[in-house]
């Protein structure tokens, strides 16, 4: 994609951009939901996630 900026002045940069936001996107929305499956998984099994501030490492 640098290429095609720096050769031909952006153009036919479109179509890299549109997929490489679509790449990003997809990431923001796998990793947000993991966090919620995760979250949730939390709170059936009962055990405090980093959502407590009273939960420490000790045990």
């Amino acid at each position: 994609m640098a290429r095609s900026i720096a050769y031909f002045k952006g153009n036919a940069v479109t179509g890299p951009l549109l997929v490489l936001s679509a790449w990003a996107l997809a990431g923001i929305v796998v990793t947000l939901l993991a966090a919620t499956l995760r979250r949730k998984h939390e709170d059936l099994l009962g055990r405090p996630g980093l959502s407590d501030p009273s939960a420490t490492l000790d045990g």
